[in-house]
Formats: C-alpha cells, sequence, structure tokens
C-alpha cells in the first residue's frame, strides 16, 4: 500500500518511480560528497567555503532521501521493515542515552540538545549510506553481469544487495545493543571510540588524512588541513606576510614577567567523563599572582592542547568538556588558551575558534588593527560567516562563559594583549628571557607555508635575544621510544633543531613520555633538547610504551635506528627516554581482572571484568574503563623565576597515582637560560643547515 502510493505520488510530480534511478542517484551523489569534501579548491577561499558547505548540505539532504527512496520503492517489504527496524532501535536508543547524559550532567546550552538530536541523524545516516555503499560494492564485485544484463536481472541483483543491507544492518544493531549492556554491567560511563555513535568522526578524519586519487592505492595522504589554515590565516590576518601573522599571533598573557611567573600545560584532556582531570588552575587572588612572584602550585594561565574536545570539537560538547570541568567562582577568571588537536579539526577548528576567539571578536577598543580582526572573527565559517542567525553561536558561547566563570578563555575582553586569535600563538614574555610557541600540526602532522615562516622567524628572534624556547605541538616529535618520522614532522624538527630549542612538547598519545635529546648545534657545542609527550589530561590512557618490555622501564637509550637520522645518516641524534607514566606495571595493577566486593555481583559482570588483562595485554586500553582510581593522568607545569644563576624554567610534571586521585609534584626539570656572550647576531641565510652543522 505505502509502496504504490509513494510510486504513484513520484509519478504525479513527474519524478522517477523506479528504485534503479535513485540508486543511480545515490552513488553519484556520494561521489559528489567525497570529491567536494577532499578537495583543496573548495577550501582555499573562505567564500569557497562558503559556497561549498550549502553545496554539501544539499548533497547530504538528497542523498540520504534518494537512499531511503531505493529502499522504499523495492518490492520486498519484509526486508525494508527489517532494515527500518534496525535504524529504528539504533537511533531511539542513541537519543536516550544522549539526553539522559546531558541531563544528568546539568548540560544548559540550547546547543548541547539540539546537538544530541543532530547526533542521531548523523549516526543513522551514517550507517544508513556506509552500510548501503558497502552492500553496493559486495554486489558489484559480485554479481556484475547482473546488472548489465537485463531489468530481471538487476532486480534479482538488488535483492541481493537489499540483503546484504538488511544483515549488515541486523548484525550492527546486534552490536550496539551488546556493548550497551556491557558498559551498564560495568557501570563504567568513560568515553569509548568502539562505541558506535563515535563512528561518525570517522568521515571527517579521512577528510583530514586521505585525499582520492588514480592509481594504486587509490588514496594518498591528505593535507587538506594546511590548505585550510591558510584560508582562516588570510581571512583573519588579511595577509601572508610573516610580520603580520606575527602581530596577529603574538600574546602577552602576565603583566609583570619579570616578577616571576607560573603556567600549566594539559594535553588531550577533553572527554568531559570521570577520567578528566581538573586541578586548581588558578589561585585564590590570581590578580596577585599575575603581578606578583610565582606559585608553581598554581598557574596563572593555561595552555589546553591536542585534542581538547571530543569526538569532534563541536561546540556542543564544550559545557561538559571545557566549561564545567574548568569552572572558576574566582573574582579574576583564569586565562585559559587552546592548541588543537586532530580531534578538533574534525569540525573544521570552528569549536576551538568560536569559544578561544571570542574575546578578540568582541574586543573593547577603537584599535583599527584590532576592529578589523575582530571583524574578520565575526564573519568566519565558525560564525556562519557572518549572517544575522551566526550571532547565536556567539550569544551561546557568551553564557557559556559567564555560567561557568570562564570569561577570560582565549584571553580578556578588556587587555587586547592578552587575546588569542589564531589556531597557533606566541606567547611572549619580554624582557624576561623566555618564549612559547604553540605551532598547529593539524591531522598528519604537517605545517603550513605561513604557520613555517612565522615559526621560523619567531625561533630566529628567539635564538638572537638568548631566550629559552619552548614549543607546544599538536603531536610530538618522540614518542613511544622513536623519532616521529613523517616528512612534516621532521621538516619541524629540523628547524627546532637548527635553532636550539630547549623544551619540545606534544599530545596525541594518552601518556607522559621524557626524551632527552643531545647534538651537536652550529657552534659547535653540545645541545640538550626535552620531548614531552604530554596527553595525559583526561583521555583514555593509551598502549604504555613498555608493555611488552622484558625489562622494567627507566632510564633508556634509544638505539640508533630509532631516532633522528639527517638524510645522510651522518648526524645522529643521542636520545635518553628518561621517564614513562603510566607505566604497564601501573596499569596491570589497575587493570587487575579483580572486582570490588558488593552485596550482590553478577556472574557476568566479574566475568567482563576479569577480560581486563588480556584486553590490556593485546593493547586495546580504549576498550578499558578509565574512570576508576587510579586516573594515572598527568600535566606539566612551568614556573619562570631570576635565580643567582640567571633566568631558569623549571618544568615539573604532575602525576595522579593514589585512590584520592590527588596531583602529586614529580621530580623538576631545570633549564638556564643561554648565555652566549659575545656572539654575532644571526640572520636566516647564516644559520646552516643541520647536514652541514658537521663542518663546524
Amino acid at each position: 500500500m505505502l509502496l504504490g502510493t509513494i510510486a504513484d505520488y513520484l509519478v504525479a510530480l513527474g519524478m522517477p518511480s523506479s528504485a534503479r534511478t535513485y540508486l543511480i542517484i545515490t552513488t553519484i551523489l556520494v561521489l559528489s560528497l567525497i570529491w567536494i569534501e577532499t578537495s583543496h579548491w573548495a577550501h582555499r577561499r573562505i567564500m569557497m567555503m562558503e559556497f561549498a558547505g550549502a553545496a554539501l548540505l544539499l548533497i547530504k539532504v538528497f542523498a540520504v532521501s534518494t537512499t531511503m527512496l531505493t529502499l522504499a520503492l523495492l518490492p520486498f517489504p519484509q526486508l525494508r521493515t527489517v532494515i527500518a527496524s534496525s535504524l529504528a532501535i539504533m537511533g531511539l536508543l542513541t537519543l536516550y542515552r544522549e539526553l539522559r547524559r546531558r541531563l544528568r550532567a546539568g548540560d544548559r546550552s540550547p546547543s548541547s540538545y539540539i546537538g544530541g538530536v543532530l547526533l542521531v541523524v548523523q549516526f543513522l545516516c551514517m550507517v544508513l549510506l556506509t552500510v548501503s555503499g558497502i552492500a553496493i560494492i559486495l554486489e558489484l564485485l559480485l554479481v556484475p553481469a547482473r546488472i548489465l544484463d537485463s531489468e530481471t536481472r538487476f532486480i534479482d541483483a538488488i535483492k541481493n544487495w537489499v540483503e546484504l543491507l538488511a544483515t549488515l544492518s541486523v548484525l550492527l544493531t546486534i552490536y550496539y545493543l551488546g556493548f550497551y549492556v556491557v558498559r551498564r554491567l560495568l557501570k563504567s560511563g568513560s568515553f569509548s571510540w568502539i562505541d558506535p555513535p563515535n563512528w561518525r568522526t570517522l568521515l571527517p578524519h579521512l577528510k583530514y588524512t586521505l585525499m582520492p586519487r588514480w592509481g594504486v592505492p587509490p588514496w594518498a595522504e591528505s593535507d587538506l588541513a594546511d590548505t585550510v589554515r591558510m584560508a582562516y590565516i588570510e581571512h583573519i590576518v588579511g595577509s601572508k606576510a610573516a610580520r603580520d601573522v606575527a602581530k596577529a599571533a603574538r600574546i602577552k598573557p602576565v603583566q609583570n614577567p619579570q616578577r616571576g611567573f607560573t603556567f600549566a600545560v594539559i594535553g588531550d584532556p577533553g572527554e568531559g567523563d570521570e577520567s578528566q582531570i581538573a586541578p586548581p588552575i588558578v589561585s585564590e587572588d590570581s590578580r596577585l599572582a599575575q603581578q606578583g612572584p610565582a606559585n608553581p602550585a598554581y598557574p596563572t594561565f593555561t595552555i589546553l592542547s591536542s585534542d581538547i574536545v571530543y569526538p569532534a570539537g563541536e561546540l556542543m560538547d564544550y559545557e561538559r568538556t571545557l566549561y564545567r570541568p574548568y569552572a572558576s567562582q574566582s573574582e579574576t577568571p583564569p586565562l585559559i588558551y587552546g592548541l588543537a588537536g586532530n580531534h578538533d579539526w574534525y569540525n573544521d577548528l570552528k569549536g576551538l575558534m568560536l569559544n578561544f576567539g571570542y574575546a578578540a571578536a568582541h574586543v573593547d577598543s577603537r584599535d583599527p588593527q584590532l576592529q578589523q580582526w575582530a571583524k574578520a572573527l565575526k564573519t568566519g565559517p565558525w560564525a556562519r560567516y557572518g549572517y544575522p542567525w551566526g550571532q547565536l553561536r556567539w550569544n551561546e558561547v557568551r553564557s557559556l562563559r559567564e555560567r561557568y566563570g570562564l570569561t577570560r578563555l582565549g584571553g580578556d575582553l578588556n587587555e587586547p594583549q592578552t587575546q588569542q586569535r589564531l589556531p597557533f600563538f606566541e606567547l611572549s614574555f619580554d624582557p624576561v628571557p623566555f618564549v612559547l610557541l604553540a605551532v598547529d600540526t593539524g591531522c598528519i602532522g604537517n605545517v603550513d607555508e605561513i604557520q613555517l615562516e612565522w615559526l621560523e622567524s619567531c625561533l630566529l628572534a628567539a635564538f638572537n635575544q638568548q631566550k629559552i624556547i619552548a614549543v607546544v605541538l599538536s603531536e610530538p616529535l618522540y614518542v613511544n621510544g622513536a623519532f616521529a618520522d613523517h616528512p612534516g614532522m621532521r621538516q619541524l624538527y629540523e628547524l627546532l633543531r637548527r635553532y636550539e630549542t630547549h623544551v619540545v612538547i606534544g599530545g596525541d598519545t594518552h601518556a607522559y613520555q621524557h626524551y632527552e635529546s643531545r647534538y651537536i648545534t652550529l657552534r659547535g657545542t653540545q645541545h640538550i633538547a626535552h620531548h614531552f609527550v604530554n596527553g595525559g589530561g583526561g583521555a583514555y590512557l593509551s598502549k604504555p610504551v613498555d608493555l611488552h618490555w622484558h625489562t622494567p622501564s627507566g632510564m633508556t637509550p634509544l638505539e640508533s635506528r630509532f631516532v633522528y637520522r639527517d638524510d645522510d645518516q651522518e648526524i645522529v641524534d643521542q636520545v635518553m627516554l628518561r621517564e614513562v607514566f603510566p607505566t604497564a606495571q601501573q596499569l596491570r595493577a589497575k587493570f587487575n581482572g579483580k572486582i570490588e566486593v558488593e552485596n550482590q555481583v553478577w556472574g557476568l559482570r566479574r566475568w567482563l571484568v576479569g577480560q581486563e588483562p588480556n584486553i590490556l595485554n593485546l593493547g586495546y586500553t580504549n576498550a578499558l574503563n578509565h574512570d576508576r582510581a587510579p586516573l594515572l593522568q598527568s600535566l606539566l607545569t612551568f614556573n619562570v623565576d631570576e635565580t643567582l644563576n640567571g633566568w631558569r624554567l623549571r618544568i615539573t610534571p604532575w602525576f595522579t597515582t593514589g585512590p584520592e586521585n590527588k596531583l602529586e609534584p614529580q621530580e623538576p626539570i631545570d633549564i638556564l637560560a643561554p648565555d652566549r656572550a659575545n656572539e654575532r647576531v644571526v640572520s636566516r641565510d647564516l644559520v646552516p643547515s643541520p647536514a652541514s652543522i658537521l663542518a663546524i
């Protein structure tokens, strides 16, 4: 009855009424979607992004509609019922979980609930299109002759396609229900990538990491994030010149740095569950803390780096993962800055620019330069290109800032020198000889041309001014016992190496690792660089680097095949892995397979908990419940003060190890400002490449 009604209605409208036609249309739309999403031409200018965004929205709506019409017009009512039932079960379960989680957490922002509903739609659309695509591919591979021969055989082929689709839908529904039951039995509320609704991030992940091409394999690594970032820079700054970019990127977060100051760097914090650490990031009187001597226990500002908000950096999740954990009751709220990770890129940095760029977009100043930056920030993709309805997003961000006392997130409205305007930035503390550079490496570890030129100009200036140089990256250069030998990371490392960077910090890997790298500088002296993996701020713990080591972890020299080597294999770093947290032993103690004593313990729950050691040994740490004590999380604080030997940077790791999850300071690492008296000032052309250092 319904089939006939739909077919008659389509005929009355002069539209095709056969499933075959809509199947072909769906295939064309999906291919068009992939082409536009991954094309550089659609992301080189803000105007092109606007047109592409509108086109993509229409394509997605039509693709879902034609897929549903394809199914509705097929003469297989039982199969249609199975598919519809599977989608309904998954949709209702996802809607229940999203609303329950947001209500229990106390979310009040409109985007949280609207986003929760949209998440259900996105998830179901992803399932429908993905499963349909898999079924189509399988059918094309298995029975191409049926489609090419006759209409009758096409109907047979399409029936097989629908049967495959129904089978895949049912299997996914069974898995989803089983996953939910297991989570309830384990009383786990922790974030997990094996949770089906989180799979929707796979598509934006592929967008920023792979691009289609003609050849074998039919894909290549994508640097699309570089293209998008350069478009953002040109839109906000209005220029590609390093000098103009440097002005927009420079931030002065401390009023009187010569009195000493302290700040914290928290990596990968943004899951918003019980395992997210929220340390005291501001003292009782932050105004005095900013003006007075440094206190290592109370940072005066904080940098959140690498994957600030999971799973996709969307505005709807900022209340849960940022505002609530770091809420402040202080009269002078803390300064917090953000450096994006790959998951923040999955929303095209829109969430980051809205929240951390709010102060710069609403600055109260008559300065023409500040007004130009503010106007550009108000008309970016994150603000719906300046259309009136884009103001709704700014209003929501303002409400969140006021409700949770984070009115200085991304800078102070009344202090333009403290405001963040770009996805990367320089923290300047003149006249103190210390500089921190935050570098956005996107999703694959690349740095675009504009940002690279800016970075080198900052490094050159800091080198000539004999400053302690610290660099925060989205991803680490040394991780899991080896050099991250990706072309983009290698280029970045050689630049930092050339200008004798002292500290390099990266997240993405959810753990703490400290590497000490020694090499010969262009001056013929030995230089020590400290590399930190700093991703233990709240996300699920990664597979420990020493999981399958036969010796206890500790001071471990890396073999030459695992460290940086120049192209001629002549220059080799000497690298020592100094510390790892948590170690495999600590994780095994946490996930020991033992269940707490309760009045009633289900046998199934006891069995599930007993599988934890096996899951850990396989390295699938994301399948474990990380919400229970000890959290084994970590962060770094940086204390800069003047000593009898000159200016000193003291880096202190903080770990949570006990049942109370209290942050405890570890042994600090001290670095003194360089003293290169009587040395000439160098220019960029005079700094040799790593390959020429051997000749010095």
